[in-house]
């Protein structure tokens, strides 16, 4: 009787964890499509999708960006969902990378059909990303639709230790 009480407290005490966890998850992938969104329903971007100026990418892709969003990636996608351009970086080491190019053809495997939008997490390359896209249309979400553009957020030690923290449970730093 006492250890099945306990064995119904412990249950609890887990599906409260997991629920308080995955509220934090998606709570993280939310704000990263929220950043997303502005960025791929803007002119400027609508615009890059035509001519691939330098211009945006000296103004927009610079290194602060990626470390004031706290972003790995932006990979921008043609209509048909295949790679046109590609920018990496990594924010803990605050140096310019590279996705290899299986890791491109898996992010233009998750959009083949292409969805209108895709948010979750992924590995690629023995490293697991939330990442999250959407549809580059002008700044009034209009179209015609120009490609997609995919955000990714590494999903590391770090982002681990923030979430045990917000979510009080701190033996998650250890995994």
């Amino acid at each position: 009787m006492i250890l099945d009480s306990f064995e119904q407290l412990e249950a609890q005490q887990m599906h409260e964890n997991l629920t308080r966890l995955d509220s934090a998850l998606q709570r993280e992938m939310d704000l990263l499509k929220v950043l997303l969104i502005d960025w791929a329903e803007w002119d400027d971007t609508y615009q890059y999708m035509q001519d691939f100026s330098t211009e945006y990418e000296q103004s927009n892709i610079v290194n602060s960006t990626f470390v004031d969003l706290d972003v790995s990636a932006f990979v921008f996608l043609n209509a048909k969902g295949q790679t046109a351009k590609h920018f990496t970086f990594d924010v803990k080491n605050q140096q310019i990378s590279i996705l290899s190019k299986d890791t491109l053809k898996s992010i233009e495997h998750f959009h083949k059909p292409l969805p209108p939008s895709l948010s979750g997490i992924i590995k690629l390359n023995n490293q697991f990303y939330i990442v999250t896209s959407n549809k580059i249309v002008k700044s009034d979400s209009l179209g015609p639709i120009k490609g997609y553009l995919v955000m990714l957020r590494i999903f590391d030690t770090k982002m681990v230790s923030a979430l045990a923290k917000r979510t009080l449970l701190l033996s998650l730093i250890h995994i």
